[in-house]
């Protein structure tokens, strides 16, 4: 892959390490985006890293709002899909775990923007964290809001994937931290979100948690032009903000025992006492507005 750049974060820890995937997807162009896919994950086993983050919107490339119901309809997956398959073969056979964020899931007449992780000793696979704040048009599209928020494990880090609209709530990366998360992945079509700026939004959500946070590039390729709708960032505690809004192909590596040094401790017990009494506030909330 001689179009692929590698750029290694903290280059001298030796180490398994995490892969984020900075590269376009085609729209409409299922094989073409698997053997991408294909390519890229036995590059990175070959560079040591353990845990490979896909870019968002696979397999097809095709951004919800522009699609007709029963387009998306035909392009939701569920475990029997060929996507999910194919990358349990290549989790299988390049030794390491995938997530693919920002899919399309279909488990049976609903639709959802979920999340795909198959992990890499067993290719055992698992959608999660369902996107919970669904924006006008994804609800006018016909796609249902999730009810939970998970964590997802490759026996090192933990990790769960807020989705679009989900990074403006800071309590759902409060409950992160509860739930056990090392990092959070983050995707966002859009570099602004409601007025506000992606980065900003961001580095809330890692002063809020003091944990890693990875966003993940977001760019369609199509037969004309290429669009990039937001860049790849990616913050750790004590360090540098990194940022990649190049359109090109690279793959950046991070190694797992820096995100898992970097997680400072937080009183979790003092983080539920003060989301119990969110809680009690809203449910008193709820109930005014029900009567």
């Amino acid at each position: 892959m001689n179009d692929f750049e590698v750029i290694e974060l903290y280059g001298d820890v030796a180490g398994l390490r995490l892969g984020v995937v900075h590269m376009p997807v085609m729209k409409a162009a299922f094989s073409i985006n698997v053997d991408n896919v294909r390519h890229v994950a036995k590059y990175a086993s070959k560079l040591g890293v353990k845990t490979l983050i896909l870019p968002p919107l696979l397999p097809y490339g095709v951004m919800l709002e522009r699609a007709r119901s029963e387009r998306l309809v035909a392009m939701g997956i569920n475990r029997r899909n060929p996507y999910v398959r194919i990358l349990k073969h290549i989790a299988r056979l390049c030794a390491l775990s995938i997530i693919s964020p920002h899919v399309l899931e279909k488990p049976r007449s609903h639709l959802y923007l979920s999340n795909l992780f198959v992990e890499g000793e067993t290719a055992t696979c698992k959608f999660f964290s369902r996107k919970l704040i669904l924006s006008e048009e994804e609800a006018l599209s016909g796609v249902k809001p999730g009810n939970k928020l998970d964590v997802v494990s490759d026996y090192y880090l933990n990790y769960t994937v807020l989705l679009g609209e989900d990074l403006l709530v800071p309590e759902l990366a409060r409950l992160s931290l509860i739930l056990g998360a090392d990092v959070i992945v983050a995707s966002a079509k859009s570099t602004v979100l409601e007025g506000v700026r992606l980065v900003e939004v961001l580095k809330s959500l890692h002063t809020f948690t003091s944990i890693s946070v990875v966003h993940v590039g977001f760019m369609i390729e199509e037969p004309s032009r290429t669009q990039l709708f937001a860049p790849t960032l990616i913050m750790i505690p004590g360090g540098e903000l990194f940022e990649l809004s190049e359109n090109k192909r690279a793959i950046i590596t991070v190694p797992l025992k820096v995100l898992k040094e970097r997680r400072k401790n937080i009183n979790v017990e003092k983080l539920k006492h003060v989301l119990r009494i969110l809680s009690g506030y809203i449910t008193k909330s709820i109930c005014k507005l029900s009567e």
